[in-house]
């Protein structure tokens, strides 16, 4: 069947292709190809030493961020399953999409602390929460 390609093999082809064309523009920042793939390349490494890896479901409750993009292309590269909330969603809501997903991890904007309380309450699979930003005092 010959190499299979996704969406995480997409992007380090791209940085090596083109690695400082801009790859990602938030407001006044941007990114190269290059740097994006480091830095999701370093993501993967991270979530591998926590023991995470193919098939493991990653709940995303955060807003449009570059941090949102890197999170996405990792879970591509890692072959785990990316599950993007929408950030206009409730605790229980997120609770919910944790429980039925399988969640084994959750990325979390530091403004969502009430969606992490509610999604680690009904999500037994939950074992980690990453915090994009500051954590909340005790985490």
């Amino acid at each position: 069947m010959g190499d299979v390609m996704n969406l995480g093999r997409l992007l380090s082809d791209t940085a090596r292709r083109l690695p400082e064309r801009a790859g990602l523009v938030c407001g006044e920042r941007q990114w190269s190809w290059r740097q994006i793939d480091d830095r999701v390349n370093a993501v993967v490494a991270a979530l591998k030493a926590r023991g995470f890896g193919k098939g493991d479901k990653l709940l995303v409750q955060a807003r449009n961020s570059s941090q949102f993009v890197e999170i996405m292309f990792s879970a591509f590269k890692l072959g785990a399953v990316w599950v993007p909330c929408n950030f206009r969603l409730t605790p229980p809501e997120v609770a919910h999409l944790a429980k039925s997903s399988d969640a084994a991890a959750l990325f979390a904007d530091d403004g969502f602390a009430g969606h992490v309380a509610a999604a680690r309450e009904a999500a037994p699979a939950l074992r980690t929460v990453f915090w994009i930003g500051a954590a909340p005092a005790g985490e």
